[in-house]
């Protein structure tokens, strides 16, 4: 009785290898995998809102439901190609380019792109942080409203015009030791 339901386990769960990874164009992902000398085709099974398309030699789990060995379904696995962490923390992560999202054992997050990292959004973007550090060079092409204070350490330049409460700072200028309202215009020499 125990061979033979262990031999039913068999039949139902086993390891194998993605063998062409196919296109990822029909609304079910198929797969062929290849398991003991036999390749056969099986369909890619993720978690709901996850997705990929696993290469060619990925290692999988593959499920037989009903014991039917002709229906397949495939978990595949990115195991080897994985980022190494520390208990507790979870990683999004992309076997080939090494781009990574990382949830700490500590609460942060760290994105870690291998090329660009492009949010886009129809509406907004919103940070909401007390402090919001910027590492390296900033370049805005669009316009920039700022309510509160902003400290510039440094020099700062601009190719464009600067409003200060109405008065055009770059035709803006005072007279050593001369008269004048600080608000005036420009005053000739």
């Amino acid at each position: 009785m125990v061979d033979k339901m262990m031999n039913k386990l068999k039949q139902l769960i086993r390891l194998a290898m993605v063998s062409n990874h196919g296109a990822d164009s029909a609304p079910i992902t198929t797969q062929q995998i290849k398991y003991h000398g036999k390749i056969g085709n099986s369909t890619s099974w993720y978690p709901y809102g996850l997705h990929s398309v696993a290469k060619d030699g990925s290692l999988c789990l593959v499920l037989s439901p009903n014991g039917n060995s002709e229906e397949r379904i495939h978990i595949p696995t990115s195991m080897p190609d994985r980022p190494q962490g520390k208990p507790g923390e979870v990683f999004l992560f992309h076997p080939d380019s090494g781009s990574v999202v990382k949830l700490g054992e500590d609460g942060t997050i760290t994105i870690t792109a291998a090329s660009d990292l492009i949010l886009v959004s129809p509406t907004k973007i919103e940070l909401d942080a007390p402090t919001v550090d910027v590492l390296t060079n900033l370049a805005v092409s669009g316009d920039a409203d700022i309510t509160g204070t902003l400290d510039a350490a440094g020099i700062t330049s601009s190719a464009g015009l600067i409003d200060q409460n109405g008065i055009e700072m770059s035709t803006h200028e005072h007279i050593a030791n001369g008269t004048g309202n600080p608000t005036d215009g420009p005053q000739a020499p």
